[in-house]
């Protein structure tokens, strides 16, 4: 509480500079650790706009993803049935990660053997990227040896359902770019 009243009204502006690194260093340390729990109580303290949130949102993208975190969000996603308030915090939280902590999650998905967490995984995927605008940390995962892995890629791009799909699914199907389509 005393690093957020010096975020909220520093003194001086060293002050505010000093608790904003303080803070990162304690997220980053709660994301190594996969302490989601603590990150989910400082998450719903940044949902109101605040002059800091881009800030804090910059210091989660940078520091604070990990695979222990992700790991800890996977296992706790398939506690959270579908369409509740548990799954979208998960979904809000990983969103605010940002894309380039999606591989961590890719990784996952290749772990995961349970078909009902790899299923809620893929939908958390979508939506994720759907937020974000973008599948393109997901493009890798289509080259890969996994079967399982590149089918789930396939359904979560086809489900996100953005323009350049097709083109990037093309190339793991083995088809042609020739710009038509042949019978």
């Amino acid at each position: 509480e005393t690093i957020h009243g010096v975020l909220q009204n520093p003194s001086v502006p060293v002050q505010a500079k000093l608790a904003l690194m303080a803070y990162g260093r304690l997220l980053s340390e709660l994301g190594k650790d996969g302490d989601i729990q603590s990150l989910f109580s400082e998450f719903k303290k940044w949902q109101e706009p605040k002059p800091l949130s881009e800030v804090i949102i910059k210091i989660l993208e940078e520091k604070v993803a990990s695979p222990v975190l992700a790991g800890n969000l996977v296992g706790h996603l398939g506690a959270q049935p579908e369409k509740t308030a548990g799954f979208a915090e998960v979904e809000n939280f990983v969103a605010v990660l940002g894309v380039k902590n999606l591989p961590l999650f890719i990784e996952q998905l290749r772990d995961l053997e349970d078909v009902h967490k790899r299923r809620k995984l893929c939908l958390l995927l979508t939506s994720v990227c759907k937020k974000l605008g973008s599948v393109q940390p997901l493009v890798p995962a289509l080259a890969d040896p996994d079967w399982f892995l590149v089918r789930n890629v396939v359904m979560i791009l086809g489900d996100a359902n953005f323009p350049e799909t097709a083109r990037l699914v093309a190339p793991a199907a083995g088809i042609r770019q020739t710009g038509r389509i042949h019978p």
